[in-house]
């Protein structure tokens, strides 16, 4: 069996609460949330705080891809806000033994 699992990369912020719920109605299990540090890849998107806020309303299932520097530093903290699942990029990391 299959997970969809859609980003919300592209959700209209203003309305991301109301977005995610539709997704729940709809039957979605999972929720892909993108987080990018302006360094590892050129844009910034959601963090800790977002996701923190969005877990309080949801219990999606968060599969969070950690689009950054030195992902080992922040994946503990990904986790004490609400995310179940953590992509890492290999390359994006100095101790990958560290991220696993």
């Amino acid at each position: 069996m299959y997970q969809l699992c859609p980003s919300i990369l592209s959700a209209d912020f203003n309305r991301l609460g109301q977005q995610i719920k539709t997704l729940e109605k709809a039957g979605v299990q999972w929720l892909h949330i993108d987080v990018m540090d302006g360094d590892f890849v050129p844009s910034i998107s959601f963090g800790m705080p977002v996701i923190r806020s969005i877990r309080k309303e949801s219990n999606l299932f968060f599969d969070v891809h950690l689009m950054v520097s030195a992902p080992e530093r922040y994946i503990q903290d990904f986790v004490d806000c609400g995310a179940d699942s953590i992509t890492v990029h290999a390359e994006a990391s100095e101790d990958l033994e560290r991220c696993i």
